[in-house]
C-alpha cells in the first residue's frame, strides 16, 4: 500500500473566490485557470486551481500515480489568511 502523507487541500470556495478571504495588502494574479496570490511582492500561494479542492481530480491523479491513500493538509491557509477562511476549511472538510 502506498500512502501520500502530504497532500495539499484548499476549500473550493477559496479557489473560486479568493478575494473574499484575503488581507487588504494581498493581490491576485490570474493565469488562465490558475491563480497566484501575492503579498508585499512575494508570491505566497502559486497556482491555485481545481485540483486543490476537487475530490474527483485528486482521486484520478492518485490512481494514475498508484497512490492508495492520502493524508490531507490544509496547505497552511489557516496560518496566514483570515478567520473566515479557517471557517471555510473546517466546514468544507467536515
Amino acid at each position: 500500500m502506498i500512502i501520500d502523507s502530504h497532500q495539499h487541500w484548499i476549500p473550493k470556495s477559496f479557489v473560486l473566490n479568493p478575494e473574499k478571504f484575503l488581507w487588504k495588502e494581498d493581490s491576485i494574479e490570474r493565469r488562465g485557470d490558475r491563480i497566484d496570490i501575492w503579498r508585499h511582492g512575494f508570491r505566497i500561494m502559486p497556482g491555485l486551481h481545481e485540483e486543490f479542492y476537487s475530490v474527483e481530480s485528486r482521486l484520478k491523479a492518485m490512481d494514475q500515480a498508484g497512490i492508495d491513500k492520502a493524508v490531507l493538509n490544509s496547505d497552511g491557509v489557516n496560518e496566514w489568511l483570515t478567520i473566515e477562511l479557517s471557517r471555510e476549511v473546517n466546514d468544507e472538510i467536515a
